[in-house]
């Protein structure tokens, strides 16, 4: 006797499951897709808004305030790990993060210009310590102006002495707020490190072979830290709203080029004998080098989230304009009926090519414009 089919809850559970995956699946491949064009418009957003020498006038700056900053994060992160055993040694953890992110070269340059300032007490006192926090909160101002000219903030109007006040502690204290979360960064770094050399003691002596796989390990877990770090700049330090899912598709891509970069910089363009045959002129160049690069890619993946929100934008837009038409056609035959849907589909699609197309140097049409623009009669 054959046994009819139940729908039990497990074949149900199974059900969704498969939705789920082949939904997760459809995006995965959507993003692929459009990778490589969202690549193209971001470097020509770069190119148009002349990032790169923005992004040299921020490196000089940070090359000059990185000294200071190091110094404050030292003191903050021995401060906040007084109590410790691991917290006798701040400096230690903040070069180790230097020689994680950068290169042996730049932590050993740090090092020597930190122990100079060290001896000759420059940062003592009150006014010292006062000097070194603007110095470093300086930094995020500046990146903070290029993000404004990166996503097209406009400039604020000319207002009253207590609001321009009001509006300048606040950024301060966002910049400062920046910096802290820049401690926990390297307080994290240091405790994933640390639990890597821990697993690689125990396992070292029993399976050599799995060496290679933490390595491997310890480089995504890096990447990973800083492609959340990226992605919470890209969503709070700008001044317009930007989606959760676009700043961290950012921040992963300026995290793998980072990766990539530091690798390749490490090991052709800074060497010892670059910084041994111009002495100390040689090592400010390549930490100004390394600022460089770094704030370049942190622009190029601000540009990456603008033509992500773009996309987004022009998306919506052109829905709200295919739903508009859709509910103006006369639905008395399915001629005019499936005319009307040919052409909604090529209005819609065209809306998407308009909207990228200006978007890459002035703000998106509004859905307002869109909609006064002359429709086609679907009638024949």
């Amino acid at each position: 006797m054959d046994r009819k089919p139940s729908d039990s809850p497990r074949s149900e559970e199974n059900f969704g499951f498969t939705e789920v995956t082949s939904a997760i699946t459809a995006r995965s491949t959507g993003w692929l897709k459009s990778f490589f064009p969202n690549l193209r418009d971001a470097a020509i957003r770069w190119s148009e808004d002349d990032a790169g020498s923005l992004a040299a006038s921020v490196a000089y700056y940070l090359a000059l305030s990185l000294f200071p900053m190091m110094l404050l994060l030292i003191s903050g992160i021995g401060l906040f790990l007084e109590f410790s055993n691991t917290g006798r040694d701040a400096e230690s953890k903040v070069m180790l993060a230097v020689e994680q992110q950068s290169s042996p070269v730049v932590k050993q340059q740090i090092e020597e210009v930190l122990r100079q300032l060290r001896n000759q007490s420059i940062v003592s006192g009150p006014f010292g310590i006062a000097a070194a926090i603007l110095a470093a909160i300086g930094v995020f101002a500046q990146i903070d102006r290029g993000f404004d000219r990166i996503f097209r903030i406009p400039p604020q109007k000319s207002a009253t002495v207590r609001r321009t006040i009001y509006r300048l502690v606040r950024h301060r204290c966002f910049a400062f707020l920046m910096l802290v979360s820049l401690g926990g960064t390297i307080l994290v770094l240091f405790a994933s490190s640390m639990v890597m050399a821990q697993f690689r003691s125990l396992t070292g002596s029993t399976l050599p072979s799995l060496q290679h796989v933490f390595r491997f390990f310890d480089t995504a877990v890096t990447v990973g830290l800083n492609g959340v770090l990226f992605g919470f700049v890209y969503r709070w330090l700008p001044k317009k709203k930007v989606h959760w899912l676009d700043a961290l598709r950012g921040g992963l891509l300026a995290a793998c080029i980072w990766e990539l970069g530091r690798t390749l910089l490490g090991m052709f363009l800074i060497g010892m004998r670059y910084t041994s045959a111009y002495g100390v002129i040689g090592s400010f160049i390549a930490i100004l080098l390394w600022c460089y690069y770094g704030i370049s890619i942190l622009f190029f993946g601000a540009e990456y989230v603008q033509v992500l929100e773009m996309r987004r934008r022009a998306r919506s837009e052109s829905t709200g304009t295919a739903e508009d038409a859709a509910a103006s056609t006369p639905r008395e035959g399915s001629g005019a009926s499936g005319k009307g849907q040919s052409e909604l589909a090529v209005n819609a699609e065209a809306a998407i090519d308009y909207h990228t197309e200006v978007g890459r140097s002035l703000p998106s049409k509004t859905s307002s414009d869109v909609r006064q623009q002359p429709r086609r009669s679907f009638h024949s």
